[in-house]
């Protein structure tokens, strides 16, 4: 019987500052990660006592019945770059787990670059003007 949750937390462009609260919060809650090298180091402290696994040493049937096994135990987490409602390489897995799955947002990498380069996402040509006024 399934006991735990997935959690498909977005872990923005690899810096944990990025990390959101939702997100370090499930990733306190689990006992096991799948986690993309090197976030396994730069998240470390994050990862501190869990099991952790590759996702992509594993093939896609293999892989979930190994997530359903961990979820008869507990919360399971997928630590995936960015934010997966830009990408997510685990689409399949998240239908597949149906309702026992969670994805929790994160920093979109083009996100965090705008910031860094202090540039909106909006187009630069687009000059908004005063409406015309008739004389």
């Amino acid at each position: 019987m399934i006991e735990g949750r997935a959690y498909f937390i977005g872990a923005g462009p690899g810096d944990p500052a990025f990390l959101t609260l939702m997100g370090a919060e499930a990733l306190d809650r689990c006992q096991a990660a799948f986690v993309v090298p090197p976030y396994d180091q730069t998240y470390h402290r994050y990862l501190a006592g869990k099991r952790l696994f590759v996702p992509f040493a594993w093939d896609f049937i293999p892989l979930r019945d190994k997530v359903l096994e961990l979820l008869q135990s507990g919360n399971v987490a997928f630590l995936v770059p960015g934010d997966l409602s830009v990408f997510c390489p685990f689409q399949p897995l998240l239908e597949a787990l149906g309702s026992y799955a969670e994805v929790i947002p994160g920093v979109a990498v083009m996100n965090a670059a705008s910031a860094l380069l202090k540039k909106t996402l909006t187009l630069s040509l687009i000059h908004i003007s005063e409406p015309t006024r008739p004389y």
